[in-house]
């Protein structure tokens, strides 16, 4: 059915996610486009359908889907990761990530001091306590 719908509309626009494996195989633009265009025949869709191809900012990707002659739209949310990547990585920002961790680390290993932190809290402040969020790289507050 959706094969069906994909192949009677006129405009498709594709997107691809690509990642680092551990694949012994190295994914150049040629194995890329070649692997786009089985996907293109998996679908029966044509080139001309596709209108535009959203993606990461690869240049192996970047360059396969130049080959195919296809509009490309960098993934806006990617752009966005690498650059939030680089303030993260710079010396000044680490030093300060790294101070905050040993703060936070101090409540969230002692049951003790965590009580005084949200007595104090709760004591200077009257409103709701929430503890010090430890970091993860793929989630944002």
């Amino acid at each position: 059915l959706f094969s069906r719908q994909l192949k009677a509309g006129s405009d498709v626009a594709l997107t691809t996610d690509l990642w680092t494996s551990s694949n012994d195989k190295s994914c150049t633009a040629d194995l890329l486009r070649d692997a786009f265009e089985e996907v293109l025949e998996s679908w029966e869709l044509q080139k001309s359908q596709c209108t535009c191809f959203a993606m990461d900012s690869g240049a192996n990707i970047k360059k396969a889907i130049d080959l195919q002659g296809i509009r490309q739209i960098s993934c806006f949310h990617h752009t966005i990761q690498l650059n939030v990547e680089i303030v993260l990585n710079s010396p000044t920002i680490k030093e300060g990530i790294a101070k905050c961790k040993r703060i936070g680390g101090i409540f969230n290993m002692s049951c003790n001091d965590r009580r005084m932190l949200q007595s104090q809290k709760q004591e200077n402040r009257k409103e709701e306590v929430k503890m010090f969020p430890s970091t993860c790289k793929t989630h944002w507050w």
